[in-house]
């Protein structure tokens, strides 16, 4: 297999040709103009004759310099040209470093150390892009929820079983996720992705869980029905983390997400909600604002209602 020539053996085989070149017409147009090939080497034409020679001859060593000036010039090109790529890749290097500990310090500052979901920083930065979206007539909704009686875990079973079984717990968070619903999990998303359905971590180590869901308010309440299904079906898979079963039940509060709401004003708005659904003379564990476009009396509201019916003492 025959190799290709390198960038620079092509260069010097042009440099090769055109100083050979260069040297033959010399000497061609010297001989002409010292006489004719055939009286070159006449006695009378003697003098032209040695004349053609030392003008070969310095043709020759004009060639032997021009070469070594070429190869010494092709030397510094070629080590100027390796030195440059050298110096692009250490640059590349420090630049993916560069990237690389960004990602990593957005994924540390955005992510709750404890479950691996976005935390409330990341909560924030997002509603004030989804503010501009709703601008633009889509719709949302913020639910905020609190699972019941989880403190008495980490008094039973101690703060590291409680934080295993919260990650558990934000794990089936993420997967009652359906097809067109989004949540975070050990993942930063670059704002220029787009969000349906996100959920966060409210505090680190704390029980409390804010979603974002892209909708109106009756596919929120949906949601929380599905999800309230599926925590009841997971509580029989805690005894897999603690030495016994716990029910998972949850207190919640939905609230809308209007243009140009501030992240703390919305977090406020939500968080009323679920405040009147933790009084004890609520008829709900959760409390969602009332739709003027959807009655109380659909089946979806309705089922809600017996869902989160809470139980009378």
């Amino acid at each position: 297999m025959v190799e290709s020539k390198t960038f620079s053996e092509k260069l010097a085989d042009k440099a090769n040709l055109i100083i050979g070149i260069a040297t033959g017409v010399i000497t061609i147009v010297t001989t002409f103009a010292a006489g004719s090939i055939e009286n070159l080497f006449r006695q009378e034409n003697a003098f032209n004759s040695l004349s053609v020679i030392l003008i070969s001859i310095t043709a020759f060593f004009v060639y032997l310099f021009a070469r070594n000036y070429y190869d010494k010039k092709m030397k510094k090109l070629l080590e100027e040209i390796k030195n440059e790529k050298e110096d692009n890749r250490k640059n590349k290097l420090l630049l993916d470093n560069s990237k690389r500990l960004i990602y990593d310090i957005n994924i540390e500052r955005h992510t709750d150390v404890i479950t691996g979901i976005p935390n409330q920083t990341m909560f924030k930065a997002d509603v004030a892009r989804i503010t501009e979206s709703i601008q633009q007539g889509e719709i949302y909704q913020i639910i905020l929820i609190d699972i019941d009686n989880f403190g008495s875990i980490n008094k039973e079973f101690g703060y590291f079983k409680g934080d295993e079984l919260i990650r558990a717990i934000a794990r089936e968070l993420y997967y009652s996720m359906r097809r067109n619903e989004t949540i975070y999990k050990n993942k930063f998303i670059s704002n220029d992705e787009p969000l349906t359905e996100n959920v966060y971590r409210k505090y680190n180590g704390g029980d409390e869980f804010i979603i974002i869901i892209k909708g109106v308010q009756d596919e929120a309440v949906g949601f929380l029905t599905r999800l309230h299904r599926q925590l009841k079906n997971f509580s029989e898979k805690t005894t897999e983390i603690i030495s016994r079963k716990f029910d998972i039940e949850f207190h919640a509060g939905i609230a809308p997400l209007y243009a140009n709401d501030e992240p703390d004003l919305a977090l406020a708005r939500v968080e009323e909600c679920f405040r009147i659904a933790k009084r004890e003379e609520s008829a709900l564990r959760v409390k969602w604002f009332k739709d003027v476009v959807v009655s109380d009396k659909t089946p979806l509201y309705v089922n809600a209602m017996t869902e989160f019916a809470k139980k009378k003492k």
